[in-house]
């Protein structure tokens, strides 16, 4: 069984009832997501994270709703560490609770694991869904086939979401040591800046987001945006 972790917030239980609900999904393990309205209290973000370096590569002000999305992967990224289960070069799974998945995803993934592991390619990060705001405007297909695009540019792999990917243990060990020293710069879904390595994206996709479902860190982002100048 692929190790598996869902992030959930603790005030959003009708979101994880939703996400079980789905098939294959019983052996995701719970991450309590960081909530913004506690980092909100909290304040002071620098001491936490570097908001400066990322916001000057952003151009705009970074929302407490992106921090605390990051922060929570981050969550995931050191149960991946530490779990000893895991080898150094097993994948885990990581999900947000919104995601939508296919139906036979867990086959599709155990699949692809299969044939990379076969092949020796050396991904450290596998992107399973985009939220279709920028490239590969497709929706999931039960019945096409699947294929793993190398992803060349920062275009093709950010600013997109971050509900649904692989990342091999060892890329987690290595994210977390390096956090140990220095505070994180990037979003959620930066994944060319904290994963520079091999980065692939499953095509077609094999989750979607209900977009009838409003989502607050979207609705923020797209505010910073506008107030930024920024399309």
């Amino acid at each position: 069984m692929i190790k598996s972790y869902v992030i959930n917030l603790e005030r959003h239980k009708d979101r994880l009832e939703k996400f079980y609900k789905q098939n294959q999904t019983h052996f995701f393990e719970r991450v309590n997501a960081i909530d913004k309205n506690v980092l909100t209290t909290l304040g002071h973000e620098k001491f936490y994270f570097n908001t400066s370096a990322l916001e000057n590569k952003i151009h705009r002000k970074i929302t407490i709703g992106e921090i605390a999305c990051t922060l929570s992967h981050i969550l995931c990224w050191n149960k991946i560490a530490s779990n000893d289960e895991l080898s150094e070069n097993e994948y885990a799974l990581i999900a947000e609770d919104d995601i939508i998945l296919s139906e036979n995803f867990y086959a599709i993934i155990k699949n692809l694991i299969d044939k990379i592991n076969n092949l020796g390619i050396d991904y450290k990060l596998i992107i399973l869904h985009k939220l279709d705001l920028y490239h590969f405007s497709h929706k999931i297909k039960e019945d096409g086939q699947y294929h793993l695009i190398n992803a060349s540019t920062e275009e093709d792999i950010d600013n997109d979401g971050s509900a649904l990917y692989l990342l091999r243990k060892d890329k987690a060990i290595e994210l977390v040591e390096f956090l140990k020293e220095k505070k994180p710069f990037w979003l959620a879904d930066h994944f060319s800046t904290f994963c520079p390595d091999k980065v692939g994206i499953l095509f077609p996709f094999i989750g979607y987001i209900n977009e009838t479902v409003p989502s607050d860190l979207e609705i923020e982002r797209t505010i910073a945006r506008q107030n930024a100048g920024i399309a």
